[in-house]
């Protein structure tokens, strides 16, 4: 036992290291520390050490590439430009109206304070990483690049295409084939008008969907019947 209340601090200490060296001591501590670190915590966390860089990275990115939005199911073009005038000093803090409808839920906890607020570093960091991966689904694109251009970009204009297709439909012999088939099409067309609006097995539905009635099975014939018998 140690009476701490009538012994020095310093002479406390002594005789604590005396018996487990300082060294151990602190190597406990950071394990402690290590473990009790908060639920918020992530490997994402093991980024900030270079975001400045990485931000920086992106600044200078988006100054010298045209990105072009293929995907416009949510923000993410806004934050794009944000970043940008962030990098070019347009803006000097992160507004609290910044686009973050595209952010990922694995993200969210890493890029938002307790108070529900984006950090601008890690914000900048999840924007980089987004970017990434549309580059690599084809959501985002470079028309300049080989590899991430838009699809579109390998097929013909139409303005291209009126010019060459006739040339291109004699030479595989459907022209008239073509022609003709389109016709048969669009014969049938009163025929489908007149069954949609009698609402029967084929239909439209209240919201314009097409509604197909299953087959109904149709009793078999007594011999048939029979027959399956043996």
């Amino acid at each position: 036992m140690m009476d701490e209340e009538h012994v020095p601090n310093e002479a406390l200490r002594e005789q604590i290291y005396a018996q487990v060296p300082r060294e151990q001591l602190q190597a406990a501590l950071t394990a402690v520390a290590d473990f009790a670190r908060p639920a918020r915590h992530s490997y994402l966390d093991y980024l900030l050490p270079v975001a400045a860089r990485l931000n920086m990275l992106l600044g200078s990115l988006l100054q010298q590439v045209a990105f072009e939005q293929a995907f416009a199911g949510d923000d993410f073009a806004q934050a794009l430009t944000l970043i940008n005038e962030l990098h070019t000093g347009q803006r000097r803090k992160l507004p609290e109206t910044a686009a973050t409808g595209f952010i990922p839920t694995s993200w969210r906890a890493f890029v938002f304070d307790q108070d529900g607020r984006a950090q601008r570093v890690r914000y900048g960091l999840c924007v980089l990483a987004t970017l990434r991966e549309r580059l690599r689904a084809g959501d985002v694109v470079i028309n300049a690049s080989r590899k991430y251009a838009s699809l579109d970009t390998y097929l013909l204009s139409p303005t291209e295409w009126a010019r060459q297709r006739p040339d291109l439909l004699t030479q595989l012999g459907s022209a008239h084939r073509l022609d003709e088939r389109l016709q048969e099409v669009e014969a049938q067309l009163p025929l489908l008008e007149s069954l949609l609006a009698q609402g029967q097995d084929i239909r439209l539905d209240e919201e314009g969907e097409l509604v197909v009635t299953p087959l109904r099975r149709r009793n078999s014939a007594p011999k048939l019947s029979s027959c399956g018998r043996y």
